[in-house]
């Protein structure tokens, strides 16, 4: 059995996704129509890294993708790149998942304007810096501390 979803080709009922020319022209798509008529910079990077994340080309690493593709639009306009920490992941997750469900991009840019100063204070001079300096954000540990995306967005 061979059908479509979510701009992906689907394979039987096991959900295993191999790349496709839909999502190919999914991909071209999108970056024809919104990468130049958006701000270069995190809004650029952001609608790039959340077309990735919704398009969803591959069986494993769209996050990882996704985040490069942040990264990689954030370089090259000379921006700070983000480091999503584990303790940032899970707000990350749903603030990606609020605009994905709700369209709720506020609280998406929030986040990502977050974790850009929170990369942006992290020390990368050396490892054993960068390390001791996400260790005392607690960037490893599973809590999370400080303000939740709730504060953010003045909830």
């Amino acid at each position: 059995m061979l059908w479509v979803r979510r701009n992906r080709w689907v394979i039987g009922e096991t959900g295993r996704s191999r790349w496709s020319i839909d999502s190919e022209g999914t991909l071209r798509e999108a970056h024809r129509r919104f990468y130049g008529t958006t701000e270069p910079g995190l809004a650029r990077a952001a609608l790039m890294m959340f077309i990735v994340s919704e398009v969803h080309p591959f069986v494993d690493g769209n996050g990882r993708l996704a985040r490069i593709v942040l990264n990689a639009e954030l370089s090259a306009q000379g921006q700070q790149r983000i480091i999503v920490s584990v303790r940032d992941r899970d707000d990350y997750l749903q603030a990606l998942r609020g605009l994905t469900h709700n369209r709720h991009a506020a609280g998406y840019l929030a986040m990502l304007a977050k974790l850009q100063r929170d990369s942006w204070a992290t020390d990368c001079s050396s490892r054993p810096a960068a390390r001791a300096s996400l260790a005392a954000r607690y960037a490893f540990d599973e809590e999370p501390s400080g303000p939740s995306l709730g504060d953010l967005l003045g909830r």
